[in-house]
């Protein structure tokens, strides 16, 4: 025998099912709680007919004798008081809430029917009038269902939302494998990979405003310990000023990472500003080597992360520590596991070196090019 349509509650968990067996098995059926049958098929007592199948067990059965609407309503009577998750309950009303439109379309034609057929018989001037074709107010019923599981109509709303875009998800939630939080989480998890393979399969535009800039500007510094260790030695160095007037072509939304000394974090702010940018957060870059310095020895130098705009942020799986560690070697040149996650955390957009030095695939470069 099979489950009727309108059963359309989940089947009880394995340790339920098994205490309702052993249950059956010492006390036989309980003749108080028979088992309901609508249009030859089970309506309500899905799973004691499942036990008492399993016992071998004879149950009572009992044929409902209402209408679809109160067929439906008894269903939901009669298992309101289950212990179910709140995701569970809203996946029921999501479902209750399709057999309750479904209903309503019917009643609704069926009405207009027996108007039409009424006008014919009483107004043959109205023979080629027709009616409008009238269906149930969704945003009614999702209330309605709502009120009825006791849940709330945003609850009701994501798990129909769900049910439509995945569906094998909307199972796992009605049997309480899982729930709409966690779904919605796995479903913007999966959306954000395809965007990704999508974005990682096209090539990184070359010809249009940067998306994301890596800046690492050529810093003047006041003085040096030795002519041997002047930075003007190892390149080209340009002044403050200088710096915040190159304001690199950016697009409306703009990520900016900017390489920082620490001993030059207060000009860099300066550029920040002239750039137009907001100031966000920043990482540190492990030398993996003490260098030189007056009140430390130096082994690490900042990145500021900047926006233009409202940018999108990195994909949460590819989030990674604020600190990059990779030893350094030749002066001014910067670790290659920062450009390889930012390659990483945004693919597909367009991708500018400022001041860059040793040029890169996929990267439009500006300044100090070699």
């Amino acid at each position: 025998m099979q489950k009727h349509s309108y059963n359309i509650f989940p089947e009880m968990s394995e340790e339920d099912y098994s205490r309702l067996v052993n249950d059956i098995k010492q006390n036989g059926f309980d003749e108080s709680q028979p088992i309901w049958l609508y249009q030859d098929a089970i309506l309500d007592g899905w799973n004691r007919h499942r036990a008492c199948l399993e016992c071998n067990v004879t149950p009572k059965f009992k044929t409902f004798a209402g209408d679809d609407s109160e067929a439906i309503a008894f269903v939901m009577r009669t298992n309101k008081r289950r212990n179910l998750s709140s995701s569970q309950w809203a996946a029921i009303a999501v479902e209750a809430k399709d057999i309750v439109d479904a209903i309503a379309t019917i009643v609704e034609r069926e009405r207009r029917e027996k108007q039409a057929e009424t006008q014919k018989e009483t107004h043959a001037g109205l023979l080629g009038n027709k009616l409008p074709d009238s269906h149930p107010d969704k945003n009614k019923t999702t209330a309605k269902v709502a009120d009825m599981f006791n849940t709330n109509r945003t609850y009701v709303a994501q798990a129909e939302k769900i049910k439509q875009a995945a569906p094998d998800v909307f199972k796992a939630i009605k049997s309480g494998e899982t729930t709409i939080a966690k779904a919605n989480r796995e479903i913007a998890r999966q959306e954000t990979e395809k965007r990704i393979a999508k974005a990682e399969a096209t090539e990184r535009p070359t010809n249009k405003p940067a998306e994301v800039v890596l800046a690492d500007p050529p810093w003047r510094y006041d003085f040096s310990e030795t002519k041997s260790r002047e930075i003007e030695n190892q390149y080209p160095t340009a002044t403050l000023e200088e710096i915040c007037s190159h304001a690199p072509p950016m697009a409306d939304n703009c990520v900016v990472f900017l390489w920082a000394t620490v001993a030059k974090l207060q000009e860099a702010f300066s550029v920040v500003s002239a750039w137009g940018l907001k100031y966000k957060t920043c990482a540190v870059w492990d030398k993996e080597r003490v260098g030189m310095g007056y009140w430390f020895r130096g082994q690490h130098e900042l990145l500021l992360v900047c926006t233009k705009g409202n940018p999108e942020t990195p994909p949460e799986n590819r989030r990674v520590s604020s600190v990059f560690r990779e030893a350094r070697t030749s002066h001014s040149k910067k670790p290659q596991c920062v450009y390889e996650w930012i390659e990483s955390a945004f693919p597909g957009k367009a991708l500018l070196e400022m001041y860059c030095r040793s040029p890169r695939d996929g990267w439009m470069v500006w300044g100090n090019e070699v």
